[in-house]
């Protein structure tokens, strides 16, 4: 897959693609304006993970609004259901997930349930919330445990 910029070059999508997981806020917003030039071609779920994360929705509406706006119809539904009491899915969830990471990271002694918790979110499917898990396990002087092998 390949993307023309505004001088009409012609470059290989994979390092946009990349940059949409990069910790930067900054760069994936920039990945986001790049990867819409693909149109339909734009990779579904990095965008859809995008829209769970406070800093970079907005730029992921408009990214799927261009390339996949059927996913918003999805993403619409997961919020009338929060409204109706039903729960959240993964994508507006993530936005509160992340949030209780950031909150059990700054309690003085969380405990064994919270921690665990934390634990748990270091394997969710959205980086930005594996990533305040992971700031929040730091902060409470807790190493995140890593498969060996």
């Amino acid at each position: 897959m390949c993307i023309r910029d505004r001088w009409g070059a012609i470059e290989p999508a994979e390092p946009f693609i990349a940059a949409l997981n990069d910790s930067d806020d900054e760069v994936r917003k920039a990945a986001l304006l790049a990867v819409t030039k693909l149109g339909e071609r734009a990779p579904v779920e990095p965008l859809k993970a995008l829209l769970g994360e406070s800093e970079t929705y907005e730029s992921a509406i408009e990214c799927l609004q261009k390339t996949h706006p059927d996913v918003l119809r999805e993403v619409a539904e997961e919020a009338s259901n929060i409204l109706l009491g039903k729960g959240a899915g993964q994508v507006l969830g993530s936005l509160v997930q992340e949030h209780a990471a950031e909150v059990i990271g700054n309690m003085y002694n969380p405990g064994p349930l919270l921690v665990n918790r934390l634990f748990a979110l270091l394997d969710w499917p959205y980086g930005r919330v594996r990533r305040k898990a992971e700031q929040a396990l730091a902060k409470l002087g807790i190493e995140p445990m890593r498969p060996t092998g």
